[in-house]
């Protein structure tokens, strides 16, 4: 169990324009999970996501 830590940091290139991220679920464990977007340094969202399995 991980609870607390930062499992992953994904930076995306400023191209101005809305991009996606794929999650690989099989190699995470069930679970909700928090992931929080970053712009500039600032936090401007954090979000929820449930896994099952």
């Amino acid at each position: 169990m991980l609870a607390g830590l930062t499992i992953r940091q994904i930076p995306l290139a400023c191209s101005g324009r809305a991009d996606n991220i794929a999650i690989e679920g099989g190699a995470l464990f069930v679970g909700i999970y928090y992931y929080s977007l970053y712009v500039d340094g600032n936090l401007v969202d954090t979000k929820q996501m449930i896994l099952t399995k």
